[in-house]
């Protein structure tokens, strides 16, 4: 990591950068997180998110094909003011045009969502970054932002090395990536800076690890048993600094990567008035020894949901 990441001078000013949200849709759709315990969320609560992102100024909406209903439920709502961004599913072992099935995707998308463009359109499954067809398909995505009908191409990876085994990721104009207070990788490879560096946007989701980081020691679920001791060290440290967890996930966002976006899910408005004000926090790097390179914590796909 930059030195400069440690320095009293760069802590002062994050403090005054404003923390750039994108307000995450999965909730829309399907009953997500490891910490919701009200499911999708209501055509009314949904109407309440939207109305809360236009007054704080979130403009961009995440969402994708896989997310059940979602872009159906959006389209409904009419979030034609809104930058989208979308993920199309995995690359089916029997498409023989990647292009024409990439152009049905977006269309698809483009009819559910009601809206004439995007603003990204992102590959959701990250093995089609190595497969046999990958820079065939990466090549399909440039030709169908030759389309018009999205801004932004790229792709939402679990880790950076996903973007080590294709060769023509230098088409990407946006890349979507894990990182929290546990999962660094992103920024501690270098990845972070050189797409910057590169011009890349970039949106940066599990902020809250699913909402894993939120949760209670004396609440987790059995299967994070294993982890509770060093949950407890992150909950003990947020205690010592007088944050609630919900404000140090973001503030240690917020001093890992100001210059990206970060994209933030929600159960109901109430948790999202929570989640603007906690990103008025002051910047503040959380230790080092809170961080984890175990998959089994914190890549979410690999937990054994029960």
């Amino acid at each position: 990591m930059n030195s400069d990441f440690e320095s009293t001078e760069y802590r002062m000013t994050l403090q005054q950068v404003r923390l750039n949200l994108a307000l995450g849709t999965a909730q829309f759709g399907n009953d997500y997180g490891v910490a919701n315990r009200s499911g999708k969320v209501t055509r009314g609560e949904a109407l309440r998110l939207l109305d809360l992102a236009r007054t704080h100024g979130v403009d961009t909406l995440d969402t994708a094909v896989i997310y059940g209903d979602a872009e159906s439920r959006l389209g409904e709502l009419d979030v034609s003011d809104f930058k989208i961004v979308t993920k199309v599913p995995a690359l089916p072992s029997r498409v023989i045009d990647p292009y024409e099935w990439l152009l049905t995707m977006l269309k698809g998308s483009l009819t559910r969502l009601r809206v004439p463009r995007l603003h990204g359109l992102l590959l959701h499954h990250a093995p089609d970054l190595a497969g046999c067809s990958s820079n065939e398909l990466i090549q399909a995505l440039s030709h169908v932002r030759n389309t018009g009908l999205v801004e932004n191409i790229g792709a939402s990876i679990y880790a950076p090395s996903d973007l080590e085994t294709a060769e023509s990721t230098a088409e990407f104009d946006l890349i979507q990536a894990p990182m929290n207070v546990f999962d660094r990788r992103v920024d501690e490879s270098g990845l972070l800076e050189r797409l910057q560096n590169a011009g890349v946007e970039v949106y940066l989701r599990s902020a809250f690890l699913q909402g894993l980081l939120l949760i209670p020691p004396d609440a987790l679920p059995d299967m994070f048993e294993g982890w509770r001791p060093h949950l407890e060290r992150w909950h003990g440290w947020c205690q010592s600094q007088d944050l609630t967890p919900l404000e140090a996930c973001l503030a240690h966002v917020k001093s890992s990567a100001p210059n990206s976006k970060v994209i933030v899910g929600c159960d109901s408005a109430e948790q999202f008035e929570e989640i603007l004000d906690a990103a008025q926090k002051p910047a503040i790097y959380a230790p080092a020894e809170l961080s984890s390179t175990d998959p089994k914590l914190i890549n979410p796909t690999m937990w054994c949901h029960r």
